[in-house]
C-alpha cells in the first residue's frame, strides 16, 4: 500500500518513522542529479502523484493529456476560490465609520470608509488577484527543503509579463474608436510604474551585482520592506501631499469618502471645511451631487417638478453608474467565465424598499431669506419714512431724510414731499422753500430727501411730509407720512454691529436682508464700508458678491445689506461666506465684542441646501443601494443555491446556453466544495478571508506539483511551465476583468493603473517573503552536508561555485534562467510603459485612440510578450544560448 498509493515522498517518512530510524536533527536527504525526478519512480512533489509510483508507470502520453486538464481544472478551481476570497477582501475594504465633526457649533455625523482606496489595492486587493503566485513561491520553498527554486520565481516574472504586456494589449484594442480613455490618478501609476521595473532591476542587482548566485538577509529585508515603502508613497501621492508640500501650504483635509481628519478619527472634534473634492487627488465620485445635477437636467428638460417615478428612474439610472471596485470586476470576470451567479443587486429580493416620507413644501414656495429684518418683496408696494422721528447734526454739511419703499421692487414709484420749520425755527421760513416730487425708479428700495442747511445754523428743527404717492401699474399705499427731525449739537454717533453673528439661508430663499443695528445715540448720520468675501462658497456660484457703502441717518437705528443668493440646486454640505463692515466714519465705532472687534465687524452667512432639492436626493437615495452590486452571498444557503444551480438562480438558469452549461458542469465540483466557505457576511469578511486562502494555498500546491509534472514529462524545465501555462491560468481571470473595467469605466485606472502595483507587489512579498524565510533559514544552519553537495562543483548547481563563494553557507538562488528571464521583460516593461506615456501625449489617453494607432499598439505589445516567451524558453532549453 505504501509503496503504490502514496506520494513516494510521504512513503519514505511513514517507513523511516515505522523503523524507528527517524532523527529530527539529521539533514535532509541530499538532492543531487542522481535524485529521481519529479515524473519518475520514487519521485514527487508536495501533494502528487496521487498514485504515488503506480502512477509514474503510465503511459508518458496518457499523463501529458491528465496532467495538462488536471493542471486546467485546477485554474477553474482557483479562480472560483478566488471569487470568494475577492469578495470577503471587498467587504474588509468597504467598511465604514461614523465620524463626529464640529460644524457651526454643533457636531455632525459622518460615515467615512476606513480603508484608502489605494492602500486597498495595493494591499488586500493586490493579494486577492496575486494571491497563487505569492503563495506558490512560499509553498515551494517549503517543498523544497528550504531550497530555492525555479518555479515560483518564474511565475512571478510571467505573471508580470503577461499582466503588463497582454492585458496592456486587450484593454487598448476593447475601445472603440476614435474613443479614447486615460488614467486619471496619474501620480499613483506613475509612482507603481516605476516602482514596478525597479523591482525587477532590484532582482538583477541582488541576483547578479551585489551577490551573485545568493540572496543575503538584508538583500531579502530590503526586498520585504520595499512593500510598505511603495504602499506609503502611493498613499502620499493619493491625497495629492507632494502638490501640498510643494506649494508649502498643507491644505485643511478634505470631507470625502476616503479622507478624514486624523484627529476625527481619534474621537476628537475637528473644524470642518465644506469644500467639494477637487484636483488630482480629490476627485471623487460624490453620489449626492450626481444625483441632484440628474435631478436639474431633467427638470430643464421637461420644466415640470419632480415626481415619484421620474425619482425611481433617475436611481436606476445612477445605480448603474456608481464605480466599481476591483474586486467586483474580478469576480464579475471569473462567475461570467464559468457560469456563475451574475453580480446582483443587494436589495434585489426587497425591491419594495420603506422610504420615509417627509413632508415637502410646494416648489413655488419661497422660504423667507432669514429670521430676521427680511424685507417683504411681494404684494403691492407702499411708500414711507423710516421713523415718525429722528436727529440729526446741526452743523452736518446737509441733512438726508430716508424714505423707504416696502413691497414690490418691481415699478418705478413716486410720491409729493413739502417742508415746514417747527416752533423752534418760526421766523426763518428756510426749510418751507423745500417741496418736490421724489422718484424711485424699479429695483430701488430707499433714497433720500436731501436738504441744505441755514447758513446762520440757529434753526433747531423741521418736518417733511409725503403726500400722493404714486405708482406706474398699481395701486401704491403710503406708510409714515410725516417725520420730525431734530437739530442738535455734535455728540457720541454710537456704535453698529450686526443683529446676528451668524445666518442660515436656503439657497432657494432669493435675496438675504442682514440687519445692521446701531447702539447708542442716533442723532447724527454715520456711514461705513461692507463687503463680502468666500469661506467655503464661492462668488458667482452660490451668491451675489457685493460691495458698498452703509449710510445711517439721523434718527435711524437699523440699516439692512441685501445680498442675493444663487440657487443652483446642488447637493451640497453648507456653504460659508462673510459680510464684513469696515471703515466707520464720522466718530463711528463697532462693538467690541462681536467678531472682528474694533476694526471691523463680520457675520458668517451658510448657506444649506434647499429642502425640495435635499428631499428629493434624499428619497433618490432611498431608493438607491449604495452597495447596489451585492459582492458575495450573505448566508450559506445562499451560497449553495448559486452552486447548485447554472448561472446561479432558477431564473437564470432558464436563460443559459450551451456555453454556460458546459462550464457549469466542469466547475459543479469546485462550485459545491467552496459553498461550504462561511459567506463574507460573517464577521465582516474575516473568516471568510481566511479559510479561502487556506483552499488558495492547498490549490497552489497541487498547481505546483501538476506544472512540474507536466514539465518533467514533456522534458521541460520549470520556468517554462511556469512563465507559459502557469502563469496564463493565474492571470485570465484579470484579464476579463480588466476587460470589463476598461468598457466600463470612464478612465483606464482599474483597467491597467493596478497592473503595475500588482506587478511591483508580485516581487515584494511573493519573492521578498520565501526569500528572507529562506535567508533567514539557512544563515542559523550554515553549511550542511546537504548544502555542500547540492552547491559543490560536481552537484546539480556545480556551474555556479557557490560552495567555494560562499563557504559561510546561505540562502542560495542560482541565477541562470531567472535573471536572464528578469532582464528580458525589464526591457519590455520600458518599452511598454514608454509607449503609454507617449499615446497619452499623441491621443491624450492610453486606451483607444484612432484605429491605426491602437491596432499597432496591440500588435507592438503583443509581440513583446512573445519575444520575451521566445527568448525564455530558448534560453532554459537550449545550452549555452546566448551566454
Amino acid at each position: 500500500f505504501f509503496s503504490g498509493s502514496l506520494c513516494p515522498k510521504w512513503t519514505g517518512i511513514v517507513a523511516v518513522a515505522a523503523a524507528g530510524d527517524m532523527n529530527t536533527t539529521q539533514s535532509p536527504s541530499p538532492v543531487d542529479d542522481a535524485s529521481p525526478k519529479i515524473c519518475e519512480v520514487n519521485g514527487g512533489g508536495l501533494l502528487l502523484p496521487l498514485f504515488g509510483n503506480n502512477e509514474q508507470n503510465w503511459p508518458l502520453a496518457l499523463r501529458d493529456v491528465l496532467y495538462l486538464l488536471g493542471l486546467l481544472w485546477s485554474f477553474v478551481a482557483v479562480a472560483i476560490i478566488a471569487d470568494l476570497f475577492m469578495g470577503a477582501i471587498e467587504r474588509i475594504t468597504a467598511k465604514e465609520e461614523v465620524v463626529h465633526i464640529e460644524h457651526g457649533g454643533e457636531k455632525r455625523r459622518f460615515h467615512t470608509r476606513v480603508w484608502n482606496y489605494t492602500v486597498a489595492n495595493l494591499t488586500l486587493m493586490a493579494l486577492g488577484s496575486s494571491a497563487p503566485e505569492i503563495l506558490l513561491s512560499i509553498i515551494e520553498l517549503l517543498n523544497n527543503q528550504m531550497y530555492s527554486g525555479d518555479l515560483g520565481p518564474s511565475a512571478i516574472v510571467g505573471s508580470a509579463a503577461f499582466n503588463l504586456l497582454v492585458i496592456s494589449a486587450v484593454c487598448v484594442a476593447c475601445i472603440p474608436s476614435p474613443d479614447i480613455k486615460y488614467i486619471k490618478q496619474m501620480g499613483v501609476f506613475a509612482v507603481t510604474g516605476i516602482t514596478s521595473v525597479f523591482a525587477y532591476l532590484w532582482l538583477i542587482i541582488i541576483l547578479q551585482i551585489s551577490s551573485p548566485d545568493y540572496i543575503d538577509v538584508w538583500e531579502a529585508a530590503v526586498t520585504f520592506a520595499m512593500f510598505p515603502v511603495l504602499v506609503l508613497v502611493a498613499y502620499f501621492f493619493d491625497i495629492g501631499l507632494p502638490q501640498k508640500l510643494s506649494k508649502k501650504v498643507l491644505q485643511a483635509e478634505e470631507l470625502s469618502e476616503v479622507s478624514v481628519p486624523k484627529a476625527a478619527k481619534q474621537g476628537q472634534v475637528v473644524p470642518i471645511t465644506d469644500k467639494p473634492a477637487g484636483g488630482k487627488a480629490g476627485e471623487k465620485f460624490r453620489l449626492e451631487e450626481t444625483i441632484a445635477e440628474r435631478m436639474k437636467q431633467l427638470k430643464r428638460e421637461t420644466d415640470t417638478s419632480m415626481n415619484d417615478f421620474q425619482l425611481r428612474n433617475i436611481a436606476s439610472e445612477i445605480e448603474g453608474e456608481m464605480p466599481k471596485s476591483r474586486a467586483m470586476y474580478r469576480i464579475a470576470a471569473t462567475r461570467t467565465m464559468m457560469a456563475g451567479a451574475r453580480m446582483r443587486r443587494a436589495n434585489e429580493k426587497t425591491e419594495q424598499r420603506q422610504i420615509a416620507e417627509k413632508p415637502e413644501e410646494p416648489e413655488s414656495a419661497q422660504p423667507r431669506a432669514s429670521d430676521s429684518g427680511d424685507l417683504k418683496r411681494n404684494g403691492p408696494p407702499s411708500i414711507g419714512f423710516t421713523a415718525p422721528q429722528v436727529k440729526m447734526f446741526l452743523h452736518a454739511q446737509d441733512f438726508k431724510v430716508n424714505v423707504q419703499r416696502h413691497g414690490s421692487l418691481a415699478e418705478c414709484v413716486s410720491v409729493q414731499y413739502t417742508c415746514e420749520d417747527t416752533e423752534t425755527t418760526v421766523g426763518s421760513g428756510h426749510f418751507a422753500q423745500f417741496k418736490g416730487t421724489l422718484t424711485l425708479q424699479a429695483g430701488e428700495a430707499q433714497k433720500a430727501i436731501i436738504l441744505s442747511p441755514p447758513e446762520d445754523r440757529k434753526a433747531r428743527g423741521f418736518s417733511v411730509t409725503l403726500s400722493d404717492p404714486a405708482c406706474a401699474q398699481s395701486a401704491c399705499g403710503l406708510g409714515i407720512a410725516r417725520v420730525e427731525v431734530t437739530l442738535v449739537d455734535e455728540e457720541d454717533p454710537g456704535t453698529v454691529r450686526f443683529e446676528k453673528d451668524a445666518y442660515e439661508v436656503k439657497e432657494s430663499s432669493g435675496d438675504l436682508v442682514i440687519k445692521v443695528l446701531r447702539l447708542g445715540n442716533p442723532s447724527t448720520e454715520v456711514s461705513m464700508k461692507y463687503l463680502t468675501e468666500d469661506d467655503t462658497a464661492v462668488a458667482g456660484k452660490d451668491y451675489e458678491a457685493v460691495e458698498g457703502t452703509l449710510t445711517l441717518l439721523p434718527g435711524e437705528k437699523e440699516g439692512n445689506i441685501v445680498i442675493p443668493i444663487i440657487n443652483d440646486e446642488h447637493y451640497e454640505k453648507a456653504e460659508a461666506f462673510r459680510v464684513i463692515l469696515t471703515e466707520p466714519e464720522r466718530g463711528l465705532k463697532f462693538d467690541e465684542t462681536t467678531d472682528g472687534g474694533a476694526e471691523r465687524c463680520i457675520a458668517i452667512v451658510t448657506i444649506q441646501c434647499d429642502d425640495v432639492v435635499k428631499n428629493n436626493v434624499d428619497k433618490i437615495l432611498a431608493y438607491v443601494n449604495t452597495h447596489a452590486i451585492q459582492v458575495g452571498a450573505n448566508s450559506w444557503a445562499q451560497q449553495f443555491v448559486e452552486a447548485v444551480y447554472c448561472n446561479g438562480s432558477p431564473e437564470a438558469q432558464k436563460e443559459a446556453g450551451v456555453m454556460d452549461w458546459i462550464m457549469h458542469i466542469i466547475s459543479f465540483v469546485w462550485k459545491l466544495l467552496f459553498a461550504f466557505v462561511p459567506p463574507p457576511s460573517i464577521l465582516g469578511g474575516w473568516l471568510s478571508f481566511f479559510i479561502a486562502l487556506v483552499f488558495i494555498a492547498v490549490l497552489t500546491a497541487i498547481i505546483g506539483d501538476l506544472a512540474s509534472l507536466l514539465g518533467c514529462c514533456l522534458g521541460l524545465p520549470d520556468l517554462v511551465t511556469a512563465i507559459t501555462l502557469v502563469a496564463i491560468g493565474t492571470s485570465l481571470p484579470d484579464t476579463f476583468a480588466s476587460q470589463m473595467a476598461a468598457k466600463d469605466l470612464p478612465h483606464a485606472d482599474a483597467a491597467i493603473g493596478n497592473i503595475t502595483g500588482s506587478n511591483a507587489v508580485n516581487v515584494f512579498l511573493g519573492l521578498g517573503t520565501p526569500w528572507l524565510m529562506g535567508a533567514i533559514y539557512w544563515t542559523i544552519k550554515g553549511p550542511t552536508d546537504d548544502w555542500k553537495q547540492r552547491f559543490s562543483t560536481a552537484g546539480k548547481y556545480g556551474q555556479y561555485d557557490i560552495v567555494n563563494r560562499y563557504p559561510q553557507g546561505g540562502f542560495a538562488v542560482p541565477a541562470g534562467d531567472l535573471v536572464f528571464s528578469v532582464i528580458v521583460f525589464s526591457i519590455c516593461a520600458v518599452i511598454c510603459l514608454g509607449t503609454l506615456v507617449v499615446r497619452r501625449k499623441l491621443y491624450g489617453g492610453e486606451l483607444g485612440g484612432p484605429t491605426v494607432p491602437k491596432y499597432i499598439t496591440v500588435a507592438l505589445f503583443l509581440m513583446l510578450w512573445l519575444t520575451y516567451i521566445t527568448l525564455s524558453v530558448l534560453k532554459a532549453t537550449i545550452p549555452g544560448f546566448i551566454y
